[in-house]
This record gives C-alpha cells, structure tokens and sequence, in this order.
C-alpha cells in the first residue's frame, strides 16, 4: 500500500479538509491539509504524516481497531502518527471529525 501526493490531494479535497500553506521540501511543494486541528502532510514518499497537533490516542485506536489492526503496522494502515493507506486517512479524518459511526 502506499498513498502517492495526487491520491492525497484529492481523497482530501473530496472529504472537504481544510487545505492549508504548502510547506516547502527540496524542490517541490507538498500538499498539507486540516482536520479538526490536526495538520496531515504528505511525507513525499507514500504515507502522511501528522504534523503539530496529533489525532488523540483514542481516535488513533480507533481507527486501527476498525480497520483490524491492533497495534500501528499490523495491516499497512497505520503506523505511529502515520497513515499509509486512503481508507486508513479518511477513517481517521471521519472519526476526528464526529462524521464516523462505529455502529
């Protein structure tokens, strides 16, 4: 798995985060965006990571448990304040933003 800057632009402008400033890395620009307070940038390779603010240690569990894993890289999701999978960025991104039930 792995998540490629052009995936994370638009899983994220789909969800309606929150673009925020680009920061700058060598020569190239990478996309940064908000959720509920949590700044998820695109690592420039293939997973994004949490920036400032990190996801709270219970939504993170969470997450990983809804998408079978129990503890971070058991099934390519997640690993410790990294995504490395859309279906792992927007579960997290739903759960942060009280848009995911777990019913």
């Amino acid at each position: 798995m792995g998540i490629t800057m052009e995936e994370f632009r638009l899983a994220m402008e789909t969800y309606g985060a929150k673009k925020v400033d680009f920061m700058e890395a060598t020569k190239c620009a990478i996309p940064c965006f908000n959720v509920c307070g949590v700044d998820f940038v695109h690592s420039g390779t293939f997973y994004i990571v949490q920036q400032g603010h990190v996801c709270p240690t219970e939504i993170f569990n969470q997450a990983m448990a809804e998408l079978g894993e129990k503890s971070p890289g058991e099934r390519n999701h997640f690993w410790y304040r990294e995504i490395h999978s859309i279906r792992g960025l927007l579960t997290l991104s739903a759960m942060l933003d009280g848009k995911y039930s777990l019913q």
